[in-house]
């Protein structure tokens, strides 16, 4: 929309930002019929690093993080009212085109969809009767679950069929068969072998890159990505007019109040969902357990299904952080009395804090400072 600039190509990851700190309050409101703990929930989203530099940098994964986010808030506001059946069927088809979208951009969105599933089939179990009204609706979850995000996805490759040879796909076919004119059934046939190629790409890729890390370090963030090291002078829009010494950074590091708070408030949560049968809580347990957990253990399950052999990124758990921020936020207003003042009050010093010491290293500043920093222990690990 804007050109091939450095703001045509952050005002869009910007914009998602923007709509997943107001998709994550959305659905804090709606979960816990409280404005202070969807305030909550959006600070947590608004000072943690992974989140704020994904939302200022063209990556995939907050474009991923804004599609995943308002499905979230969408299914929120159906379990928020689990007997508003007219409610529910009129959401559902907007939370498999979210879905959809997320796939689209990123495979490593597909185990949300179960997750959806299920859900809406307790609610159906639990609100209509047994037998051909239940499968009536099981059907309709069905095709607003899976068939539409399918189609979606599909309708992502129509550039790519209607200006084949123009595309990725078609110029690597005329490299490789030395037949550069393909009918339509040809490009649908490409169109499908690209995506076992994808596949078998990332079933067999080993990082080699220093920065790549099991999920396991999201907790203490103690491997984050440097997304940008530039050394004045330079033509770099990061350095001061006249500074030719400093180096700057760009680290996408968490705030780690938010991380070691969201791990313990997650596991918190998941025992409370299963104690109460608490469908509210439920959604956020599996929804973080389905964004982090496959990135734990792929490393360990070689070729299984949605889990090559491959360790991840700091910037891959852009679109957990939301649901990290309705854990801690459903956890807090779990509590009653001054404990809840007390711990609110905590919890966003600690926030606060966090983001505080780590903003350098979120936009950039020059080594001078990072390395005051750095002597301090504050950051040791980040730069």
């Amino acid at each position: 929309l804007f050109g091939f600039t450095p703001f045509g190509w952050r005002i869009v990851p910007l914009m998602a930002g923007v709509l997943v700190v107001a998709a994550t309050v959305i659905a804090a409101a709606r979960l816990f019929d409280n404005l202070w703990a969807a305030a909550l929930a959006g600070a947590v989203v608004l000072t943690d690093g992974i989140a704020f530099t994904s939302g200022r940098l063209a990556l995939l994964d907050g474009i991923v993080a804004a599609f995943t986010t308002v499905a979230l808030a969408l299914a929120a506001a159906i379990v928020a009212r689990p007997l508003d059946v007219p409610l529910r069927r009129r959401l559902t088809p907007i939370v498999g085109l979210a879905l959809g979208a997320a796939v689209a951009c990123k495979w490593s969105a597909l185990p949300l969809i179960p997750v959806v599933v299920v859900l809406l089939a307790v609610l159906s179990w639990r609100t209509t009767d047994r037998g051909l009204v239940f499968r009536r609706e099981l059907a309709r979850i069905a095709i607003c679950l899976v068939a539409i995000p399918l189609a979606l996805y599909a309708c992502t490759y129509v550039p790519t069929f209607v200006r084949f040879d123009d595309s990725a796909i078609g110029r690597e076919r005329c490299a490789r068969t030395h037949d550069c004119d393909a009918g339509y059934l040809e490009r649908v046939g490409e169109i499908v072998r690209n995506q076992t190629t994808v596949w078998h790409f990332h079933e067999s890729l080993t990082p080699r890159n220093r920065y790549a890390n099991n999920a396991v370090s999201w907790v203490f963030q103690t491997e984050p990505v440097a997304l940008l090291s530039s050394r004045c002078p330079s033509a770099d829009p990061v350095c001061s007019p006249g500074d030719r010494t400093s180096v700057r950074r760009v680290v996408s590091i968490g705030n780690p109040a938010v991380w070691v708070l969201g791990t313990i408030a997650a596991i918190a949560i998941l025992f409370l969902a299963l104690w109460y049968h608490d469908l509210r809580r439920a959604l956020i347990a599996a929804w973080v357990t389905v964004l982090w957990l496959p990135w734990v253990v792929r490393p360990h399950l070689g070729a299984l299904p949605l889990a090559a052999a491959r360790p991840g990124y700091t910037f891959y758990a852009t679109p957990l952080v939301p649901a990290i921020a309705l854990a801690i936020a459903s956890a807090w207003s779990a509590l009653r009395g001054r404990r809840r003042i007390v711990v609110g009050s905590l919890i966003a010093a600690l926030l606060l804090v966090g983001a505080v010491t780590l903003y350098p290293v979120w936009t950039a500043r020059s080594e001078e400072h990072t390395s005051e920093l750095q002597s301090r222990g504050l950051i040791s690990y980040a730069v």
